[in-house]
């Protein structure tokens, strides 16, 4: 037997059982199920799976960075959901006429709250761009319409 035919068959027996770890180990399954939700926007199911993984396995490295990221990409789309939601009522004020003292507070005050629940918000390199460009959009505007208006 030659060399090259051991090297080559001591790699194909690592990929096996490599292979075979991953797919019968149920952390790294829960773990592999989490990374599709997450690459797919679910996060509240790719935080599950993730944590669940993670608590099966603390040194499932990638449970751990899913379950992170997860965490962090769900603090993104409440910021962005929430924020959308006060921008409707804005626009519902702004389009019941005029602007009352109580309608203008009420309007300063989510301006606050969006901006300062931005500031909280973690950055990460592995969080969707997408998704921090979209919150940054969203603070923008908030910020411009509390120069326009105080």
């Amino acid at each position: 037997m030659s060399s090259k035919t051991v090297v080559l068959s001591i790699g194909a027996l690592l990929a096996a059982s490599f292979i075979s770890f991953i797919t019968l180990s149920p952390s790294y399954k829960n773990a592999l199920g989490a990374k599709f939700y997450y690459e797919t926007g679910d996060y509240e199911t790719a935080y599950k799976l993730s944590s669940s993984a993670y608590h099966k396995d603390v040194y499932n490295k990638l449970a751990h960075t899913v379950m992170v990221q997860s965490e962090i990409s769900q603090k993104y789309a409440i910021y962005i959901a929430r924020s959308n939601g006060y921008l409707e009522n804005i626009q519902k004020i702004s389009k019941s006429g005029k602007i009352s003292k109580v309608n203008l507070d009420k309007i300063r005050m989510m301006c606050d709250i969006a901006v300062s629940d931005y500031k909280e918000l973690k950055p990460s390199n592995l969080t969707d761009p997408s998704l921090q460009e979209e919150a940054k959009i969203i603070k923008d505007k908030f910020l411009t319409l509390q120069k326009e208006l105080f």
